[in-house]
């Protein structure tokens, strides 16, 4: 897998138009992938666009966001006590 990641990633860093790319692909691949090569390279075309490799940006939680942005009000609170 990881020889095939490197191959793929070299393939697809050739400066070529989308189209070709992935006609690129699908001829380069095919010794790899036979009968799945066309919809690999339109899964990894799919996920290059949308980024979908990327992981989602993380989302605070409500408790966080008191402690960011209200961090002197618990301290108000300690030395009323």
């Amino acid at each position: 897998p990881s020889a095939l990641a490197k191959y793929v990633l070299a393939l697809v860093k050739k400066d070529k138009s989308e189209k070709e790319l992935k006609a690129l692909c699908i001829d380069q691949l095919d010794v790899f992938l036979q009968k799945e090569t066309q919809i690999f390279v339109e899964k990894l075309f799919d996920a290059v666009n949308t980024k979908s490799y990327l992981p989602p940006p993380e989302q605070p939680s409500s408790g966080s966001l008191k402690v960011e942005f209200f961090p002197h009000q618990e301290k108000d609170i300690k030395k009323e006590e």
